[in-house]
Protein backbone atom coordinates (compact mmCIF):
# COMPACT_ATOMS: atom_id res chain seq x y z
CA UNK A 1 0.00 0.00 0.00
CA UNK A 2 1.33 3.52 -0.84
CA UNK A 3 -0.26 6.79 0.19
CA UNK A 4 0.00 8.54 -3.37
CA UNK A 5 -2.00 5.86 -4.90
CA UNK A 6 -4.85 7.08 -2.96
CA UNK A 7 -7.42 6.69 -5.25
CA UNK A 8 -10.75 8.16 -3.52
CA UNK A 9 -9.87 12.09 -2.81
CA UNK A 10 -9.60 12.54 0.88
CA UNK A 11 -12.23 15.68 1.06
CA UNK A 12 -14.79 16.86 3.59
CA UNK A 13 -18.18 14.71 2.17
CA UNK A 14 -21.82 15.68 3.11
CA UNK A 15 -23.97 12.34 3.31
CA UNK A 16 -25.60 12.72 -0.31
CA UNK A 17 -21.65 12.66 -1.39
CA UNK A 18 -21.33 9.57 0.19
CA UNK A 19 -23.99 7.76 -1.75
CA UNK A 20 -23.33 8.93 -4.88
CA UNK A 21 -19.24 8.28 -4.87
CA UNK A 22 -21.36 4.99 -3.18
CA UNK A 23 -22.83 3.89 -6.33
CA UNK A 24 -19.71 4.82 -8.44
CA UNK A 25 -17.47 2.10 -6.02
CA UNK A 26 -20.11 -0.51 -6.35
CA UNK A 27 -20.52 -0.09 -10.09
CA UNK A 28 -16.36 0.08 -10.57
CA UNK A 29 -16.26 -3.07 -8.23
CA UNK A 30 -19.75 -4.45 -9.00
CA UNK A 31 -18.41 -8.31 -9.67
CA UNK A 32 -16.58 -8.49 -6.35
CA UNK A 33 -19.22 -6.79 -4.93
CA UNK A 34 -22.20 -9.09 -6.07
CA UNK A 35 -19.70 -11.80 -5.44
CA UNK A 36 -19.13 -10.84 -1.83
CA UNK A 37 -22.97 -10.21 -1.48
CA UNK A 38 -23.76 -13.86 -3.12
CA UNK A 39 -21.17 -15.34 -0.06
CA UNK A 40 -23.22 -14.33 2.86
CA UNK A 41 -26.47 -14.26 1.04
CA UNK A 42 -27.09 -17.32 -0.50
CA UNK A 43 -26.81 -19.47 2.77
CA UNK A 44 -28.91 -16.56 4.83
CA UNK A 45 -31.19 -16.92 2.19
CA UNK A 46 -31.70 -20.76 2.23
CA UNK A 47 -31.99 -20.58 6.01
CA UNK A 48 -35.02 -17.97 5.46
CA UNK A 49 -36.19 -20.08 2.15
CA UNK A 50 -36.02 -23.67 4.67
CA UNK A 51 -37.18 -21.95 7.69
CA UNK A 52 -40.27 -20.34 6.06
CA UNK A 53 -41.12 -23.37 4.21
CA UNK A 54 -40.82 -25.58 6.61
CA UNK A 55 -41.69 -23.57 9.50
CA UNK A 56 -43.82 -21.01 8.56
CA UNK A 57 -41.70 -18.77 10.06
CA UNK A 58 -42.58 -15.01 9.78
CA UNK A 59 -41.14 -12.03 7.93
CA UNK A 60 -39.97 -11.08 11.38
CA UNK A 61 -38.26 -14.29 11.80
CA UNK A 62 -36.63 -13.91 7.87
CA UNK A 63 -35.48 -9.98 8.98
CA UNK A 64 -33.67 -10.92 12.09
CA UNK A 65 -31.42 -13.27 9.96
CA UNK A 66 -31.06 -10.75 7.32
CA UNK A 67 -29.89 -8.48 9.83
CA UNK A 68 -27.45 -10.99 11.96
CA UNK A 69 -26.26 -11.65 8.08
CA UNK A 70 -25.40 -8.00 7.72
CA UNK A 71 -22.32 -8.25 9.82
CA UNK A 72 -20.36 -10.68 8.37
CA UNK A 73 -21.25 -8.77 4.81
CA UNK A 74 -20.19 -5.53 6.21
CA UNK A 75 -17.10 -6.82 7.47
CA UNK A 76 -16.15 -8.48 3.83
CA UNK A 77 -17.69 -4.90 2.02
CA UNK A 78 -15.08 -3.13 3.95
CA UNK A 79 -12.32 -5.00 3.76
CA UNK A 80 -13.04 -5.04 -0.10
CA UNK A 81 -13.22 -1.21 0.22
CA UNK A 82 -10.66 -0.26 2.41
CA UNK A 83 -7.79 -1.54 1.20
CA UNK A 84 -8.68 -0.69 -2.75
CA UNK A 85 -9.27 3.40 -1.21
CA UNK A 86 -5.25 3.35 -0.65
CA UNK A 87 -4.55 1.73 -4.12
CA UNK A 88 -4.64 -2.14 -3.69
CA UNK A 89 -6.65 -4.18 -6.45
CA UNK A 90 -10.54 -4.62 -5.58
CA UNK A 91 -10.74 -8.38 -5.23
CA UNK A 92 -12.44 -11.10 -3.13
CA UNK A 93 -9.21 -12.68 -2.97
CA UNK A 94 -7.42 -9.27 -1.32
CA UNK A 95 -10.80 -8.61 1.03
CA UNK A 96 -10.47 -12.21 2.44
CA UNK A 97 -6.59 -11.34 2.86
CA UNK A 98 -6.99 -8.51 4.49
CA UNK A 99 -9.15 -9.95 7.05
CA UNK A 100 -5.85 -12.28 8.42
CA UNK A 101 -5.03 -16.44 8.18
CA UNK A 102 -7.70 -16.00 10.46
CA UNK A 103 -10.64 -14.41 8.94
CA UNK A 104 -13.03 -16.74 10.40
CA UNK A 105 -12.28 -14.58 13.90
CA UNK A 106 -13.63 -11.58 12.82
CA UNK A 107 -16.35 -12.27 10.75
CA UNK A 108 -17.53 -14.79 13.55
CA UNK A 109 -16.79 -11.78 15.96
CA UNK A 110 -19.02 -9.71 13.42
CA UNK A 111 -22.07 -11.75 13.84
CA UNK A 112 -21.95 -12.30 17.52
CA UNK A 113 -21.46 -8.24 17.96
CA UNK A 114 -24.93 -8.73 15.84
CA UNK A 115 -26.75 -10.95 17.86
CA UNK A 116 -25.86 -8.73 21.06
CA UNK A 117 -26.76 -5.60 19.04
CA UNK A 118 -30.39 -7.32 17.92
CA UNK A 119 -30.97 -8.28 21.62
CA UNK A 120 -30.50 -4.63 22.29
CA UNK A 121 -33.05 -3.94 19.54
CA UNK A 122 -35.66 -6.62 21.15
CA UNK A 123 -35.26 -4.96 24.57
CA UNK A 124 -35.42 -1.51 23.71
CA UNK A 125 -35.02 0.39 20.08
CA UNK A 126 -32.53 2.65 21.93
CA UNK A 127 -29.89 0.23 22.95
CA UNK A 128 -29.65 -0.89 20.14
CA UNK A 129 -29.28 1.75 17.79
CA UNK A 130 -26.64 2.54 20.50
CA UNK A 131 -24.61 -0.40 20.14
CA UNK A 132 -24.88 -0.56 15.87
CA UNK A 133 -23.82 2.65 15.60
CA UNK A 134 -20.89 2.21 18.06
CA UNK A 135 -19.55 -0.75 17.17
CA UNK A 136 -20.50 0.50 13.04
CA UNK A 137 -16.18 1.42 12.26
CA UNK A 138 -15.25 -1.61 13.94
CA UNK A 139 -14.18 -3.01 10.29
CA UNK A 140 -12.55 0.26 9.72
CA UNK A 141 -11.05 -0.25 13.06
CA UNK A 142 -9.15 -3.45 12.21
CA UNK A 143 -8.85 -3.15 8.29
CA UNK A 144 -6.82 -0.12 7.98
CA UNK A 145 -5.33 -0.67 11.43
CA UNK A 146 -3.39 -3.95 9.61
CA UNK A 147 -2.78 -1.61 6.45
CA UNK A 148 -1.04 0.45 8.91
CA UNK A 149 -1.30 1.17 12.30
CA UNK A 150 -1.38 5.06 12.53
CA UNK A 151 -4.01 4.97 10.15
CA UNK A 152 -6.79 3.93 12.92
CA UNK A 153 -5.48 4.01 16.53
CA UNK A 154 -6.50 4.58 20.10
CA UNK A 155 -6.86 8.40 19.75
CA UNK A 156 -9.09 7.99 16.77
CA UNK A 157 -11.12 5.63 18.21
CA UNK A 158 -11.75 8.64 21.37
CA UNK A 159 -12.52 10.80 18.27
CA UNK A 160 -15.07 8.84 16.77
CA UNK A 161 -17.04 8.17 20.13
CA UNK A 162 -16.98 12.06 20.12
CA UNK A 163 -18.58 12.37 16.56
CA UNK A 164 -21.36 9.84 18.21
CA UNK A 165 -24.26 12.63 17.67
CA UNK A 166 -22.94 13.45 14.10
CA UNK A 167 -23.17 9.74 13.25
CA UNK A 168 -26.35 8.62 14.52
CA UNK A 169 -27.20 12.03 12.85
CA UNK A 170 -26.18 10.53 9.63
CA UNK A 171 -27.39 7.01 10.38
CA UNK A 172 -31.07 7.95 10.16
CA UNK A 173 -31.48 9.12 7.00
CA UNK A 174 -29.21 6.40 5.58
CA UNK A 175 -31.52 3.72 6.87
CA UNK A 176 -34.57 5.85 5.25
CA UNK A 177 -32.90 5.71 1.94
CA UNK A 178 -32.35 2.40 2.18
CA UNK A 179 -35.69 1.73 2.77
CA UNK A 180 -36.78 3.78 0.09
CA UNK A 181 -34.25 1.94 -2.39
CA UNK A 182 -35.75 -1.91 -0.98
CA UNK A 183 -39.00 -0.79 -1.83
CA UNK A 184 -37.79 0.17 -5.29
CA UNK A 185 -35.62 -2.43 -6.44
CA UNK A 186 -38.57 -5.01 -4.99
CA UNK A 187 -40.73 -3.62 -6.93
CA UNK A 188 -38.33 -3.17 -10.27
CA UNK A 189 -37.03 -6.99 -9.81
CA UNK A 190 -40.17 -8.40 -9.67
CA UNK A 191 -41.37 -6.54 -12.48
CA UNK A 192 -38.05 -7.75 -14.45
CA UNK A 193 -38.41 -11.31 -13.27
CA UNK A 194 -42.38 -11.37 -14.41
CA UNK A 195 -41.72 -10.10 -17.69
CA UNK A 196 -37.89 -11.16 -19.21
CA UNK A 197 -38.04 -14.43 -17.12
CA UNK A 198 -41.47 -15.26 -16.52
CA UNK A 199 -41.14 -15.64 -13.12
CA UNK A 200 -43.14 -13.47 -10.85
CA UNK A 201 -42.19 -13.06 -7.40
CA UNK A 202 -44.60 -10.55 -5.90
CA UNK A 203 -47.22 -8.46 -7.80
CA UNK A 204 -47.66 -10.91 -10.53
CA UNK A 205 -48.53 -13.05 -8.16
CA UNK A 206 -51.07 -11.19 -6.44
CA UNK A 207 -53.17 -11.73 -9.28
CA UNK A 208 -54.46 -8.01 -9.07
CA UNK A 209 -54.51 -5.00 -11.63
CA UNK A 210 -52.02 -2.16 -9.95
CA UNK A 211 -54.04 0.43 -12.32
CA UNK A 212 -57.04 1.63 -10.68
CA UNK A 213 -55.59 4.09 -8.18
CA UNK A 214 -59.35 2.88 -5.90
CA UNK A 215 -57.34 -0.73 -5.86
CA UNK A 216 -53.69 0.82 -4.74
CA UNK A 217 -54.50 0.80 -1.32
CA UNK A 218 -55.58 -2.69 -1.71
CA UNK A 219 -52.63 -3.93 -2.75
CA UNK A 220 -50.09 -2.48 -1.21
CA UNK A 221 -52.21 -4.40 2.01
CA UNK A 222 -52.31 -7.85 0.20
CA UNK A 223 -48.41 -7.21 -0.49
CA UNK A 224 -47.74 -6.93 3.11
CA UNK A 225 -49.23 -9.76 3.77
CA UNK A 226 -48.36 -11.63 0.97
CA UNK A 227 -44.62 -10.88 1.85
CA UNK A 228 -45.01 -11.81 5.59
CA UNK A 229 -46.37 -15.28 4.58
CA UNK A 230 -44.98 -16.98 1.09
CA UNK A 231 -41.28 -18.52 1.58
CA UNK A 232 -40.41 -17.35 -2.04
CA UNK A 233 -40.92 -13.56 -1.66
CA UNK A 234 -39.50 -13.96 2.20
CA UNK A 235 -36.07 -14.74 0.72
CA UNK A 236 -36.33 -12.55 -2.47
CA UNK A 237 -36.89 -9.48 0.02
CA UNK A 238 -34.18 -9.91 2.38
CA UNK A 239 -31.51 -10.82 -0.37
CA UNK A 240 -32.86 -7.54 -2.05
CA UNK A 241 -32.07 -6.13 1.61
CA UNK A 242 -28.65 -7.44 1.90
CA UNK A 243 -27.59 -6.48 -1.67
CA UNK A 244 -29.06 -2.75 -0.70
CA UNK A 245 -26.86 -2.81 2.42
CA UNK A 246 -23.83 -3.64 0.67
CA UNK A 247 -24.59 -0.32 -0.93
CA UNK A 248 -25.05 1.54 2.32
CA UNK A 249 -22.13 -0.18 3.75
CA UNK A 250 -19.65 1.63 1.08
CA UNK A 251 -21.39 4.67 2.15
CA UNK A 252 -21.10 4.44 5.81
CA UNK A 253 -16.98 3.52 4.96
CA UNK A 254 -17.03 6.82 3.43
CA UNK A 255 -18.52 8.68 6.33
CA UNK A 256 -15.73 7.25 8.21
CA UNK A 257 -13.10 8.48 6.10
CA UNK A 258 -15.47 12.04 6.26
CA UNK A 259 -15.05 11.89 10.01
CA UNK A 260 -11.48 11.43 10.02
CA UNK A 261 -10.97 14.48 7.41
CA UNK A 262 -12.81 16.66 9.12
CA UNK A 263 -12.01 16.26 12.77
CA UNK A 264 -8.27 14.61 12.43
CA UNK A 265 -7.31 16.35 9.48
CA UNK A 266 -6.57 12.85 7.62
CA UNK A 267 -5.48 14.41 4.47
CA UNK A 268 -2.90 16.60 5.71
CA UNK A 269 -1.70 13.56 7.88
CA UNK A 270 -1.59 11.21 4.79
CA UNK A 271 0.18 14.21 2.78
CA UNK A 272 2.86 15.24 5.18
CA UNK A 273 3.62 10.70 5.66
CA UNK A 274 3.89 10.87 1.72
CA UNK A 275 6.38 13.08 1.42
CA UNK A 276 8.32 11.93 4.19
CA UNK A 277 7.79 8.56 2.18
CA UNK A 278 9.55 10.30 -0.79
CA UNK A 279 12.48 12.38 0.97
CA UNK A 280 13.13 9.32 2.35
CA UNK A 281 13.40 7.65 -0.96
CA UNK A 282 15.32 10.11 -2.46
CA UNK A 283 17.84 9.91 0.35
CA UNK A 284 18.37 6.17 -0.05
Amino acid sequence: MRFDQVVIPLAPRSLANCLDLSLLLFRRGLGTYLLLWALVAGPACGLIYWLAYRYECTLLVAAAIGFLASGPLGLLIAAATAPAAFGDPLTVRNALRRLGPAAWRPLLRSLLARLVELAGLCVCAAPGIYLIIRDGFYAEQRLLSNLARHLHDKRTDRLLRGEMGDLIGRAIPLLAYGLLLWGVLVVTLDFASSRLLGLPVLLGRLQADPTYLADLGELIVAAFKFLGTDPLVETFAIGVALLVYSHLRIAWFLCYIDVRVRRDCWDLELQILQETDRLAGETA
